[in-house]
């Protein structure tokens, strides 16, 4: 696969797709992909078809797609539906889990937040059947429903429902690194606020809460890229780079660092 990726996009790559009925080769699709996973015992890699398909109807823009490289071929092609093209599982309309795979279809049209109509279709679907989550549902389907409403709902900095999600995913799945980050990022929004300009809470809650998750976040994760962000956060000579700080500003940097910062992960 080495050469075929996009220069600018290195997880995008041109994917081949035959129709499964027509004979018509104008029928089949060349497509853009974004590579997400690969799998060693069949050399099979999982990616997110980023375009709309003019012919094909068995898959669409968002959907799971399962991609391999032939021998001697010039472009990874998609695995025959019957052979595993589509990554989700045949779901009952109006369940908790089509509701669930047409709000991950929304949050990756949302694009991180540049395309604010798929965001917002996002937080419209999730946000009913997990506000409360049904306790019924699968442990590992609530927790992503949660994390991908958490995702939208931060790219909306709509700041504490994020925190209130990113926190439900960790009482169920308390080792998602993902989610770690995604509520320490939330809370350094919320501990660097002015008090006056806070949603809810004091700003000695907030600070409190964030600097208990730094706390965690220096135990749980031990990614060098992490450890490295909450260095620089916290080193002294961020927290004395602004200028002309008040000695009240600068206090409350020496407290909970030099600033905020936003976490994005697909």
């Amino acid at each position: 696969m080495e050469g075929r990726f996009h220069e600018q996009y290195p997880d995008d790559i041109q994917v081949f797709f035959q129709h499964p009925e027509s004979e018509d080769p104008m029928h089949n699709e060349v497509m853009w992909v974004t590579v997400i996973a690969h799998d060693a015992a069949s050399d099979a890699f999982l990616g997110i078809l980023l375009n709309a398909p003019r012919h094909l109807k068995d898959v669409q823009e968002g959907d799971n797609v399962v991609i391999h490289l032939p021998a001697e071929s010039q472009l990874p092609v998609a695995r025959e539906a019957g052979k595993g093209r589509l990554g989700w599982p045949v779901v009952a309309a109006g369940s908790f889990s089509e509701t669930l795979i047409r709000g991950v279809r929304s949050y990756r049209q949302g694009r991180f937040g540049h395309h604010p109509p798929g965001i917002q279709a996002c937080v419209d679907t999730l946000g009913p059947v997990l506000e409360p989550a049904p306790q019924s549902e699968p442990v590992n389907l609530r927790a992503l429903g949660h994390y991908v409403l958490a995702r939208c709902l931060s790219e909306q900095y709509e700041t504490v429902r994020a925190i209130n999600h990113f926190e439900e995913v960790l009482r169920l799945t308390p080792d998602d690194a993902f989610a770690r980050m995604g509520l320490l990022a939330e809370l350094s929004v919320l501990a660097h606020m002015r008090p006056d300009a806070l949603p809810s809470g004091t700003e000695q809650e907030w600070e409190s809460r964030y600097l208990a998750q730094v706390a965690v976040a220096r135990e749980r994760l031990q990614d060098s890229q992490t450890l490295r962000l909450l260095d620089v956060i916290f080193s002294q000579t961020e927290i004395e780079a602004g200028e002309e700080l008040t000695p009240e500003q600068l206090e409350k940097r020496r407290r909970v660092g030099a600033g905020a910062f936003r976490y994005k992960a697909r």
